[in-house]
């Protein structure tokens, strides 16, 4: 069952990878990041999975590729997940990076209040 949002490929381009050596390593990134994703959409990832919950890699949407993609450059670029200074209290630990949060949210089912 592949639950992958990107392919290597679109991975390695993304990050500018030119070589084979961190292809292992990216290829977790790409696990890792689609998982953070899918679970942020809690469900609404069901439009662009088959019936076995198998990612339909042609029916997701760009903005979602990209989210994951920005991700996967989040933690190829910081592989020991090191940051300067507190995190701001209105983003909070735990939460996904504000860019990705933005291209997510309107995928999430909003309750209507």
């Amino acid at each position: 069952m592949s639950k992958n949002l990107v392919t290597l490929d679109q991975a390695k381009d993304h990050i500018r990878a030119v070589h084979d050596m961190d292809d292992e390593h990216i290829e977790l990134a790409i696990k890792a990041a689609s998982a953070a994703v899918l679970t942020y959409l809690d469900g609404a990832d069901e439009v662009f999975t088959d019936s076995n919950g198998d990612v339909v890699l042609d029916d997701v949407p760009d903005d979602i590729r990209w989210a994951c993609l920005l991700l996967i450059g989040e933690f190829f670029r910081n592989r020991e997940a090191e940051q300067d200074g507190p995190v701001d209290q209105s983003f909070g630990y735990g939460f996904l990076p504000r860019p990705v949060v933005a291209l997510l949210f309107p995928h999430r089912d909003q309750p209507i209040a």
